[in-house]
């Protein structure tokens, strides 16, 4: 099932669609937190930042562990908890009349279900200890069976942040070096989702270097940096002079 909530918009009679960046919950509850008071109000509000850019809309894939209802004076809502295998966060799932008709004999959701969403994260308080939890409205939503969207988000969420890095990097003048603020931990993830990679997309004859480089489109040097770590370990063996295969 899937749907589609109100589109992201800025002040004034103009809408603007803000990009949304593929992510992990683990992202999510790195990223900085900026409070803002509104001008002649008490009213605070907060925006995301993310190596210093301002986070507006994200997509997150993941595992629907809980669910709950909320009915308030925004509006009903299904309450989604949503884990990645990296952390969990709440969902918003509006409820419209036409969901309430069309879903009459079943429900929409349901524990163990894949989830695809797009939406935008808010702060929903603030602890004592002043940490934040956050939240997600969602905009975009959708069940999915295809468990290889797993593996095309959590590389996809890989190259967000080495897309972030590098532009932050470049608007302060810094230098881009070696595995480009990949903490072990990712570069280590990394790996092994392209070892999985080749061994599907090898039809017998190996997985060439150049169609390696386009399905998952991260930067050369650091493709060949796996590669050769794959290589020299074992885990790959070389099927033509530049093609691999899982050993």
């Amino acid at each position: 099932m899937s749907g589609r909530g109100l589109e992201a918009t800025t002040t004034g009679t103009r809408k603007k669609r803000f990009p949304a960046y593929t992510i992990r919950i683990r992202d999510l509850a790195n990223m900085k937190v900026v409070g803002e008071t509104l001008p002649n109000s008490d009213v605070k509000q907060f925006r995301l930042m993310y190596f210093e850019q301002p986070i507006y809309r994200v997509a997150i894939f993941g595992t629907i562990v809980k669910k709950d209802y909320l009915d308030d004076i925004k509006g009903e809502f299904d309450v989604l908890y949503v884990d990645d295998g990296t952390g969990a966060i709440r969902i918003y799932i509006p409820i419209t009349t036409a969901d309430k008709d069309a879903t009459a004999d079943q429900e929409r959701f349901s524990v163990w279900q894949d989830i695809f969403v797009v939406g935008r994260p808010f702060v929903e308080y603030i602890t004592e200890e002043q940490e934040a939890q956050l939240g997600i409205k969602a905009e975009l939503w959708r069940v999915e069976s295809d468990l290889n969207w797993e593996l095309v988000h959590r590389l996809q969420a890989i190259r967000t942040r080495l897309f972030l890095y590098k532009t932050y990097k470049e608007s302060t003048h810094q230098e881009v070096v070696g595995e480009t603020s990949l903490s072990k931990e990712e570069f280590l993830e990394l790996k092994e989702q392209l070892l999985n990679i080749i061994a599907e997309l090898d039809e017998g004859e190996g997985v060439a270097v150049d169609v390696l480089l386009k399905t998952v489109n991260l930067d050369p040097k650091l493709l060949t940096e796996i590669i050769d770590v794959l290589y020299k370990d074992g885990t790959i063996y070389k099927r033509g002079e530049n093609s691999y295969s899982v050993a």
